[in-house]
Formats: structure tokens, sequence, C-alpha cells
């Protein structure tokens, strides 16, 4: 049998994802898209018109805390992060059960500790201000590590339900 053969439903179910994409998805493409619109006027600036942009590094480097932060927000909400499922799927159902909820509260807890401490970091840096944007720290960079802890801790409580595969 050839192991390229497609299941005759995967083209369509993924059609059937892009065209499901959240506000959250849509968020974090538009957040990609800005960060390359910005470098690519940096490069432009840089390169062809020989003036470079004052804030374009900063703006970037910003941005993508945020786009990582978040992404792994979504990565969690999806359950898509990576795995080594060799030894898992070695144990019976309810070990794996079990595994699963204790990787969960770890993961959790993990997360309520974020949130309390970006919290603090958070008020910890009002006044600083952003070097060449001149933006408060607390939002453009520090504001990314609460949100994302908390929007881990939504996802983790209150998982999306799955579809049911309808063959």
């Amino acid at each position: 049998m050839d192991t390229h053969d497609h299941h005759p439903t995967g083209d369509l179910e993924s059609a059937n994802r892009r065209q499901r994409l959240s506000w959250f998805d849509k968020l974090l493409i538009l957040h990609f898209i800005v960060i390359l619109v910005i470098m690519t006027l940096a490069v432009i600036f840089r390169y062809v018109i020989n003036q470079s942009l004052s804030w374009s590094d900063e703006a970037v480097r910003y941005l993508f805390v945020w786009l990582t932060l978040l992404g792994s927000s979504l990565v969690l909400r999806d359950k898509a992060h990576i795995q080594v499922e060799f030894f898992i799927e070695l144990l019976p159902p309810s070990a794996r059960h079990v595994l699963a909820f204790l990787s969960d509260s770890l993961v959790l807890a993990f997360n309520v500790v974020l949130l309390v401490l970006g919290v603090q970091w958070f008020f910890a840096t009002a006044g600083i201000q952003t070097a060449a944007l001149r933006l408060p720290v607390k939002f453009v960079l520090y504001g990314a590590l609460p949100v994302s802890a908390l929007l881990n801790i939504v996802f983790l409580l209150f998982p999306e339900k799955k579809e049911e595969n309808q063959s």
C-alpha cells in the first residue's frame, strides 16, 4: 500500500479548518503580517533609500515577543505542542488519562505563577518607556506575559469541544 495515499476527507478537513479561523488566529496572522511589513520597510529604507528607520528594530522585537507568547497560547489551545508519545502509547488508557491530567495540572500551575509574577512585573515597570518608540514598556513588552498566561489558563480550564468526525 502506498504510504502517500491521502484520506479522502483530508483536504476537505484542512479547507474547513482554514475557513474556521477564530479571531485569535486572525490576530496572530495580522501580527505576523505587520512584522513582515515593518521588516520589509526597514530593508527598503536602509538599502534603497539609505535612511534607517530608528524605530523598526524595536517595534519588530516587541511584536515578536507578543507573537511568540500568543502563538504558544494558540498551540496550547489546539493541543499541538510537541510531545514524545512513544512511551505514552505503551500505557493503558487509564494511565494515559492520569498522565494527561497531571501534565495539564502542572501546565496550569506554571501559568498561574506566570500570571501572578507577570502582573507584578507589569506594575513594577510603570513609567518606563521604550527607547525609540517612547511607548510604555509595561504594555509593549511586559504585558505579553500575563496576557499569554491568562489565555493559557482559560484554554486549559475551558478547552474547545472537538467536532465529531462525520464520515
